[in-house]
């Protein structure tokens, strides 16, 4: 059950773009920028301020896709002791 609801929890965290729940952040970014691949989520630098943006990736849902999928997974019903 355990592993059941990791994968869910670490897929959730990834599609929400939630920042303590992604492995995705200003490290692995760096690592694309330094090995020149994926380069339309690459961090970019704003040039007035100065602060470095991480876009984001595809895999990211909008807010009208996560509250759909969060209505999804109130409106399901399993068995009892299933979920």
């Amino acid at each position: 059950m355990h592993l059941k609801k990791n994968v869910f929890k670490s897929t959730i965290g990834t599609l929400f773009d939630i920042k303590t729940k992604t492995k995705d952040g200003l490290k692995s970014r760096m690592d694309l920028v330094n090995q020149n691949i994926r380069t339309k989520i690459q961090l970019t630098q704003s040039p007035q301020s100065g602060k470095v943006d991480i876009p984001g990736a595809s895999y990211n849902l909008t807010k009208d896709e996560k509250r759909v999928v969060c209505q999804w997974l109130r409106s399901v019903k399993v068995p009892t002791g299933f979920s």
